[in-house]
């Protein structure tokens, strides 16, 4: 049993390597994607993980399953095709780390996945199913996407999202038309403020919150940065700070957040998201949140992110 499958992209980051003698930027080459990110977070605290998506026939694309495989995530989902190239992401940082991103993927192959490629066994044999947004900016990924979320809904396993709105992949109209046709099928949702205000139009946070719950949501996040995470659910509502770092690059620090607290759902026994203490739920996102801000005091995301010693170790009085 896997504890996530997620379906979705495995990209190659180019992140800022320094400079070369000439004073040329350097860029190196890195495995990422979200959904990847996520599975990586899971496999490292322990947990099953499992990748259903799309790559290259290239030298980048095997380059991702090797690596993807190097950090424990199944890849018996992972296709290739030679009708697109792996998709490439420039990751750009200013001064205090935080990024942007220039996209080679007109298309890239991780729009490629088509609705009978997606493995339904996987489906059966998970607890949580995750999708980021990246993997509904294009068809035939797009049907792909809602077909596996409609196979996951008729298996009552849990659905896990996460908006993840990137400008150079898609117009914020229809991104927000897509997003909030998928909503229906969302179990536990992370956004940030802005994707929260995309979605509800709505500024305040425990407004926003509170309206996408109100849609059957069972826990929604909204991630503040540095400031930390709001979350709400049938349990209650609530903020939780995060943890001091020296910020280094914050490519990924979302994706093990998220990648932290799913392993930890996946490990209830017992009821639902409903059922779960606040308190508990409280510790379950104090540990996502260590989980994240080590991430960003780090360059790479899929294969640099925190073990569960370095996540107890920086929360001190969570035992994950």
């Amino acid at each position: 049993m896997y504890h996530v499958v997620a379906l979705g992209e495995l990209v190659i980051d180019f992140s800022p390597g320094g400079v070369s003698d000439r004073g040329n930027a350097l860029y190196e080459r890195q495995p990422g994607g979200a959904p990847s990110n996520v599975l990586a977070a899971v496999s490292r605290l322990g947990g099953n993980a499992a990748l259903m998506g799309m790559v290259g026939d290239d030298s980048f694309g095997y380059y991702l399953q090797e690596m993807a495989l190097s950090c424990g995530i199944d890849c018996a989902g992972l296709c290739f095709t030679k009708e697109a190239y792996t998709t490439l992401a420039f990751v750009h940082l200013d001064g205090s780390g935080e990024r942007s991103f220039t996209v080679m993927r007109k298309p890239g192959a991780d729009t490629q996945l088509r609705r009978e490629q997606v493995r339904t066994d996987m489906i059966s044999d998970t607890r949580i199913l995750h999708v980021s947004a990246a993997a509904l900016t294009d068809d035939p990924c797009r049907e792909a996407v809602f077909y596996a979320a409609m196979c996951a809904k008729k298996e009552n396993k849990l659905i896990s999202f996460d908006a993840n709105y990137r400008e150079a992949l898609w117009g914020r109209e229809e991104a927000v038309k897509v997003m909030r046709s998928f909503l229906p099928y969302v179990d536990i949702l992370k956004v940030s403020e802005e994707e929260m205000t995309m979605l509800t139009d709505v500024n305040d946070i425990p407004q926003g919150a509170k309206k996408l719950s109100e849609q059957g949501i069972s826990l929604v996040t909204v991630t503040c940065g540095s400031e930390g995470s709001y979350y709400s659910y049938a349990g209650g509502v609530g903020f939780v700070p995060t943890y001091t770092v020296q910020t280094i690059d914050t490519n990924g620090a979302g994706d093990a957040f998220l990648g932290t607290l799913l392993y930890q759902i996946s490990c209830l026994q017992d009821g639902g998201i409903k059922d779960i203490p606040q308190k508990n739920m409280e510790r379950m996102l104090r540990a996502a949140s260590a989980a994240g801000a080590l991430c960003a005091a780090r360059p790479g995301a899929l294969l640099n992110g925190p073990t569960r010693e370095e996540i107890n170790e920086l929360a001190k009085d969570i035992i994950l």
